[in-house]
């Protein structure tokens, strides 16, 4: 529905004492046009209403359809020039391919809705208050801009497949193959520290510096260290007086582009919020990072990403499914997975089983995410 048709729709209900809104205002960075935003939420007498008439919190669920647990998208189109912006933007995904099923998505299609069908019987939540408490927090700090935080749709736990740069002359699933749609995975890491799994604690296991490490691991070359710590930047940290780590998150996200990307990472716009050294000219940076990487660097600006994503999902698909089929639940967020402190153990050593099998050599796991 276009924004005019909606608001046709909400404005009786609202009249009627059925909905309940806020209107919110959102800048996006370097917009110079405001974009709007709206919440709705349901009174205390449409509930009512809805009940009455059996309507229950499992009626209003939105599974997945059969046809979504498994998409293919063709390759992004190039950046278009938006004159509202003033500048380039880059399509977040091309366009959709329809295909008909093989045995292989087929098999994926089945083990989702298993997997679907699955969750909906679990109780996945942030622990009792902490949300509110976190919302309230985040809303009543001054210098944020844009609309309020909202609590996310708990309800959301269906999983789906997307497959990237697929060809609609002959689909193929080499390239992507990612896990999305449960809300765990929309949220921050402080958001999800604090998620349980049917009233039981849980712990977050994420392979550290994962795609960077795969390549190292292909070639079966020992990937050793914190990978996203450059020599250079470090000296500048301390010669500076900066917080060690401080433009850590500065190399992470161009040796992330230089993996994923095929063009010039210095012309990819960064972050807003994102800390540079001002004083090193960003291609200077990107030098430094090719340089201590340079047993991998010929992946670099190949797009090999695409290709580690695959990897890397089919892990994520395969710890999923497992846990699954022995009555536990994971909850993916790409490389981490989520589950209950009783199960930690078995969670890592599903981790380890199924990058070795993969790639060959041991993860490396972080260590700061374990309650």
């Amino acid at each position: 529905m276009k924004h005019g048709g909606l608001r046709d729709a909400i404005d009786p209900l609202i009249a009627a004492g059925l909905l309940e809104g806020i209107d919110g205002q959102k800048m996006p960075h370097g917009h110079p046009v405001p974009s709007w935003t709206a919440s709705y939420w349901a009174t205390n007498e449409l509930i009512r209403m809805a009940l009455e008439f059996g309507v229950t919190p499992t009626s209003i669920i939105p599974d997945v359809p059969q046809e979504d647990l498994v998409q293919l998208y063709a390759t992004k189109p190039m950046p278009r020039y938006d004159r509202l912006r003033g500048g380039l933007v880059q399509p977040r995904k091309g366009k959709r391919i329809w295909f008909d099923p093989t045995p292989q998505t087929q098999q994926w299609s089945d083990t989702l809705a298993a997997i679907n069908a699955f969750y909906r019987q679990q109780k996945i939540e942030p622990a009792p208050d902490f949300l509110e408490a976190w919302l309230s927090e985040r809303n009543a700090d001054p210098d944020r801009g844009g609309p309020r935080y909202r609590m996310p749709e708990l309800f959301g736990t269906d999983l789906y497949r997307v497959f990237n740069n697929g060809d609609a002359a002959d689909p193929r699933f080499d390239l992507g193959g990612r896990l999305f749609g449960g809300w765990w995975m929309y949220v921050s890491e402080t958001a999800r520290s604090a998620i349980t799994i049917n009233g039981q604690t849980t712990i977050e296991l994420d392979y550290a510096q994962c795609h960077p490490r795969m390549l190292y691991h292909e070639r079966d070359l020992p990937g050793d260290g914190e990978l996203y710590t450059v020599p250079e930047i470090v000296a500048y940290e301390i010669e500076t007086g900066k917080e060690p780590r401080t433009y850590r998150p500065c190399i992470k996200w161009l040796t992330q582009i230089l993996i994923n990307g095929r063009g010039r990472p210095e012309a990819v716009e960064p972050p807003g919020d994102m800390l540079f050294p001002p004083d090193i000219p960003l291609k200077r940076v990107i030098g430094f990072i090719e340089a201590m990487h340079q047993p991998i660097a010929d992946s670099f600006r190949t797009g090999a990403g695409l290709r580690l994503m695959r990897t890397e999902s089919d892990i994520a698909f395969e710890i999923v499914a497992t846990a699954m089929a022995e009555g536990w639940t994971v909850l993916p967020v790409h490389d981490s997975f989520i589950t209950t402190i009783d199960r930690r153990d078995r969670l890592k050593a599903m981790m380890v089983d199924a990058y070795v099998w993969r790639l060959g050599r041991e993860p490396v796991f972080k260590d700061n995410i374990i309650k």
